[in-house]
């Protein structure tokens, strides 16, 4: 009985890190996707030929726009740190899934020999 129990044990956490590695995998790829093709929504006024002096406005928010170009920055440095953190999540979940997969080769090894 003792035995089985083992064996469950190790098939479900088997079975947990292979989803830390596919969890780290997508969450990998969406923090580096994210880095390199960043999603800016603008949303532009629609000008109108009545409407001329749009493009004439020269009233520039510079204090928005370093504001802005700020929170970029540290957007794709939130992307970096998370994709590094998916990347070890993953790593970690392979050693210990190869680990504990050894483990069950070995049992089966003992049961079949």
């Amino acid at each position: 009985m003792t035995s089985n129990m083992r064996i469950l044990y190790l098939y479900i956490v088997a079975f947990i890190t292979l989803g830390m590695i596919v969890g780290g995998i997508v969450s990998a790829v969406y923090n580096f996707t994210s880095y390199f093709y960043p999603t800016d929504y603008v949303f532009f006024q629609n000008a109108t030929e009545d409407n001329n002096d749009y493009y004439e406005d020269d009233s520039v928010d510079y204090e928005e726009q370093e504001r802005t170009e700020a929170q970029k920055r540290n957007y794709k440095k939130q992307y970096i740190k998370s994709g590094i953190v998916s990347v070890i999540t993953g790593a970690l979940g392979g050693a210990l899934y190869k680990y504990h997969w050894g483990i069950i080769e070995k049992e089966r090894n003992k049961k079949e020999g």
